[in-house]
């Protein structure tokens, strides 16, 4: 499917390589018996926005293209390459929540259940180049650290606070065992040359994904966000995301061009709700939980499985898929059952029980809904269409 028309933006063939804004091009050779051979050659300028399979060129000598005259290429597909920044989150510590604006010896965080009087603690910040500072704790309270004994310092909000020495971070643990969303990523967005992502199912179904390539880059461990109880379990994360985010505090995509994906402890809101995953499309950025709050109370940890296919999940939502929209308004609706792309699993932007069984993340597709004679409003038509990161 070629989304963008022949001719806009320079898409299409070209006389030299230098796009003027054709659409298509005739090249014409004299030939005679004394010059032997000679070769045409033109240039294919294809999107900068648009994934899929998006052109084939055929070629004649025949100014008609008569049949039997035409030779072909094969389907030339426009893939879209997306730069992920990783961050895991420290399973113990808090991070600062009032900033100093000048040199203090005390710092509020937002919980000191992990920290002890008499031990090192580090503030450590989104700058990888930035140092860590070392203070040690000579008093506390529910929401302050106190180094007396120490210098004063200056401490951004959103700064992170971990007991010096720590390893326990998410990337060590058992959940991180085994947690490969990498390859679910290729799975639900297609990969090779085609976009057959059928090697990566479990039951080897046939499918295509969006044609989208990802390039995963791993940064620093962000705080441990556990603690946060708020009316709006999400209230405090967009501020948090942006100081966090590609090592960048603006926040502005503008600026922010690449996305950041926090995997780690979950936050949980007063009424004592757990979610499993959230994105903010406006600032390219997204959390995924590794551990849900039950009704009780209790912390569970999230089946790998679910966690990989929560990631794909939240990435889709990058390309403008937001809730109650598309097919059967299926998109963070609730077991509504609408196929995927291999026509055996449900499209992974719905809720339902397949997140934990299913060992694919597949979405759907238009043709696979019933819906030949409407416009296109399936999944992997919004990735294939709209830009990344948003």
């Amino acid at each position: 499917i070629n989304y963008e028309a022949i001719g806009v933006n320079g898409v299409g063939l070209h006389p030299t390589s230098a796009v003027s804004g054709i659409g298509e091009t005739i090249l014409a050779v004299n030939v005679d018996d004394s010059q032997g051979f000679k070769t045409a050659t033109c240039y294919l300028h294809t999107t900068n926005r648009y994934s899929g399979d998006n052109y084939k060129v055929e070629a004649s000598l025949d100014p008609n293209f008569s049949l039997g005259s035409i030779v072909e290429t094969s389907n030339l597909v426009a893939w879209k390459r997306a730069y992920v920044d990783v961050r895991y989150m420290w399973k113990s510590g808090s991070y600062v929540i009032v900033e100093n604006t000048t040199p203090e010896n005390f710092v509020f965080v937002r919980n000191t259940d992990d920290f002890v009087v008499g031990e090192e603690i580090e503030f450590f910040y989104f700058d990888d180049n930035q140092s860590v500072d070392v203070r040690t704790i000579t008093s506390k309270t529910d929401a302050r650290l106190r180094f007396d004994n120490d210098a004063p310092i200056i401490v951004p909000e959103y700064a992170g606070v971990i007991k010096r020495g720590t390893k326990h971070s998410l990337e060590n643990t058992t959940n991180k065992n085994g947690f490969n969303f990498f390859t679910r990523l290729k799975d639900a967005f297609g990969f090779k040359g085609n976009g057959d992502d059928r090697s990566f199912d479990e039951e080897d179904a046939p499918s295509g994904g969006g044609f989208v390539e990802f390039t995963l880059s791993y940064k620093k461990n962000v705080p441990n966000l556990r603690g946060v109880e708020t009316p709006n379990a999400f209230s405090t994360f967009p501020s948090f995301s942006r100081y966090w985010h590609n090592g960048q505090s603006s926040g502005i995509s503008a600026m922010d061009s690449r996305y950041t994906l926090i995997v780690g402890r979950d936050i949980i809101s007063s009424n004592g709700s757990s979610t499993t995953g959230a994105t903010l499309p406006a600032n390219n950025t997204s959390f995924v939980a590794t551990e849900i709050a039950l009704p009780d109370g209790t912390i569970q940890e999230q089946f790998i499985n679910a966690i990989s296919n929560t990631i794909a999940h939240e990435i889709g939502h990058q390309f403008n898929m937001p809730a109650q929209m598309n097919a059967n308004k299926h998109v963070d609706n609730v077991n509504i059952g609408l196929i995927s792309n291999d026509t055996k699993h449900t499209c992974i932007m719905e809720y339902g029980e397949h997140y934990n069984e299913d060992m694919n993340a597949e979405f759907c597709t238009h043709h696979n809904n019933g819906f030949p004679n409407q416009p296109d409003d399936s999944c992997i038509d919004d990735i294939r269409t709209e830009s990344w990161p948003n």
